[in-house]
């Protein structure tokens, strides 16, 4: 069959750009390997920007835990928590979530072909002649949003591999609740401080359970399994938490602020596939929305404007001039939080931190707003680090 766009992945990012495509008038088909709804690796807290990037509202049935505040806990579990009145993020059931997006995407006219591998493709012409597992599917424009390991960019030849500095690894499990917990705040993203370079600690409540894990960097995941199973027992024993069988899953992701080829042709990239993730929360949803977005626009006005060539071109510059200057920010963040032991004692005398952190779930530019806060208050700080105000802390 023949379609103006094929996108493959129904993810946030799939889904965005198959909605949009499609309400430009496009033909469109989503093809996902996998049967709708699908598993997907997640913490599951998704942020509200994100949230108002969807151009409809999310179902509330669809919300496990509306979250207000952000709480930052160091390695002796001080915590120093910011709460709001508003929502400033939700915690969510992905494959739920996903599928809803997808929903939406059909909804506005794109046909769904899950349970379908993409096998290869080749440009013939003007056209772009998909092979699948269900057959052979043609298409004008190519949008490959298939996630970390993009099957697009390996066949396109636009990404074959990733270098180790790209890639973050996150750790998580799933801890069933029976009710609530003495000192967690359901409506509060913890963050907590993990002493090993690069890595952060993370718990989230989902209702009737916790999701706990940590996300560092690829160059130091070899020893993450046992950073993490440390750092729960701590976490468990210090939280009353009943540890008893549980099963943990890991996941790559690609780290923003690094400027990466996104497209090559009539071919293009997208979310988790583009290298679209803030490299110090992890939030890779907002991002893929948008930059779904994006390349549907795009292909449009090209289409109407007859500048199919220039597609590829605008679609990377208005990505990187609105993504890379705070991908590069959080990744600053990220280095800087790198160690965690000394930030986080900054934390411990300039809670102004966690203010910001949340606003980093609001807003767009929330991390230079932070870093330049930092700058005014770093010769204090550094006063203070000298008369050793921030020296270690007994454990």
């Amino acid at each position: 069959m023949d379609y103006d766009v094929a996108v493959i992945g129904a993810g946030p990012a799939g889904a965005a750009a198959a909605r949009n495509a499609a309400l430009k008038g496009l033909s469109v088909v989503m093809i996902e390997k996998q049967a709708v709804p699908r598993m997907k690796p997640c913490a599951g807290l998704v942020s509200q920007k994100a949230l108002q990037e969807l151009d409809f509202d999310l179902p509330e049935e669809l919300t496990a835990q509306k979250i207000k505040g952000v709480k930052m806990v160091d390695r002796e579990f001080n915590e120093f928590t910011e709460k709001t009145s508003r929502i400033i993020g939700r915690t969510v059931k992905r494959s739920e979530f996903d599928a809803y997006l997808t929903l939406k995407a059909r909804e506005a006219g794109a046909e769904l072909k899950d349970s379908t591998q993409l096998l290869s493709f080749r440009e013939e012409g003007q056209k772009i002649v998909l092979d699948t597992s269900q057959g052979q599917i043609t298409a004008r424009f190519l949008i490959g949003a298939d996630g970390v390991y993009s099957r697009t960019a390996k066949i396109s030849g636009i990404r074959k591999k990733w270098r180790r500095w790209d890639l973050g690894f996150t750790l998580y499990m799933d801890l069933p609740l029976e009710g609530p917990v003495e000192g967690i705040d359901p409506e509060v993203a913890e963050l907590h401080c993990v002493s090993y370079p690069f890595s952060l600690g993370w718990l989230f409540h989902h209702e009737n359970y916790l999701n706990i894990g940590i996300g560092t960097s690829k160059l130091v995941d070899k020893k993450s399994i046992a950073v993490f199973h440390t750092w729960l027992d701590r976490l468990c024993r210090q939280k009353n938490l009943s540890l008893k069988e549980y099963k943990t899953q890991g996941y790559y992701l690609p780290a923003g602020g690094f400027k990466r080829t996104i497209t090559s042709g009539r071919v293009y990239l997208a979310g988790d596939a583009a290298g679209f993730v803030d490299s110090f929360s992890g939030e890779g949803i907002y991002f893929a929305l948008k930059s779904g977005r994006f390349i549907a626009e795009e292909i449009a006005l090209g289409l109407k404007e007859n500048g199919i060539e220039q597609i590829g071109s605008r679609y990377t510059k208005r990505c990187y001039q609105d993504f890379l200057k705070e991908f590069r920010l959080s990744l600053a963040v990220a280095i800087f939080l790198g160690k965690k032991v000394i930030p986080f004692q900054f934390v411990r005398h300039n809670p102004f931190l966690v203010r910001y952190i949340a606003n980093i779930m609001e807003n767009t530019g929330g991390y230079e707003i932070m870093l330049k806060e930092i700058g005014l208050k770093f010769p204090k700080i550094l006063s203070s680090f000298a008369r050793g105000k921030y020296g270690p802390q007994k454990s």
